[in-house]
């Protein structure tokens, strides 16, 4: 279990209508997913947790670390009207990733 679950679970027990939340990494916290997303100042690095709707057909209600890259001085609200697009983004992103690398085999 990643070192900032518990607080996550913790947090959207306490907060049961949020969808998302943003946050700065516990120590050592997915670091390797960070060093993939290339040179960067570490005082970017955020967490974005992503809780899967209770309706959806897998994985309903989990909670899914999203690694994300702030702006140099950017301030991102932890608003689900803010954070679940650019969830939305990523997501799609990786899809277009996986199928672009699927027809190139």
């Amino acid at each position: 279990m990643p070192v900032g679950a518990e607080s996550d679970i913790q947090w959207f027990l306490r907060n049961p209508r949020r969808q998302s939340r943003i946050r700065e990494p516990d120590d050592g916290e997915a670091t390797e997913e960070f060093r993939s997303l290339g040179p960067h100042a570490e005082d970017r690095r955020r967490m974005i947790i992503w809780r899967i709707p209770n309706d959806a057909p897998m994985m309903a209600g989990q909670l899914v670390p999203i690694p994300f890259l702030a702006f140099a001085d950017e301030e991102i609200a932890n608003e689900d009207r803010v954070l679940l697009p650019i969830i939305n983004e990523i997501m799609v992103g990786e899809r277009h990733k996986d199928m672009i690398k699927k027809m190139r085999r």
